[in-house]
Parts: C-alpha cells; structure tokens; sequence
C-alpha cells in the first residue's frame, strides 16, 4: 500500500485502526463507512476532516481521516481493523 507522502504513513494507520478497534463508538463510526457508496463516504470524510480542521484538531489525526478518502487506503484499513479483531 503507497499512502501520500505528506500525509499519513502506514505505521500511522495503523496505529490509528487500533485506537479504532479499541474504541466501541469509533469502531462503529468506522465500520459503518464501509456500508456507504465511495463516492459518499469521501464526501462524508472531506466534511469531518474540513471539520477537525476549523477546529483546530491534530494534524496527523486531519490526515488519516482524509487518507481514509482513498478507496485503498479506507480497504487497507479496513483489513487492518478485521485482522486485529482475530
């Protein structure tokens, strides 16, 4: 997986994911994402990144919420969610 180079690293997701999967709202929160058409949960991750930045939230957290935008970035992660709850 090849994440942006100014954005967040693969270590970052994951370490995002399981903070994730250690958080029962914001697993649910995510989880759902993979119900909604691509194109609406971009839209969806856009607005809560536009957000967190207005805001003020932390940087890294801006970013691994808009590189869950990239459809194999939001898959990646979604592995990753899957695999740390075997």
């Amino acid at each position: 997986m090849k994440l942006r180079s100014d954005g967040i690293t693969y270590d970052e997701l994951t370490r995002l994911m399981e903070v994730f999967s250690g958080d029962k709202d914001l697993m649910n929160w995510f989880l759902s994402l993979q119900s909604m058409k691509e194109h609406v949960r971009s839209s969806h991750l856009r607005s809560m990144a536009d957000g967190m930045k207005t805001n003020l939230q932390r940087p890294d957290l801006v970013a691994a919420v808009e590189s869950l935008m990239s459809p194999n970035v939001f898959q990646s992660a979604m592995k990753t969610v899957q695999s740390l709850h075997r």
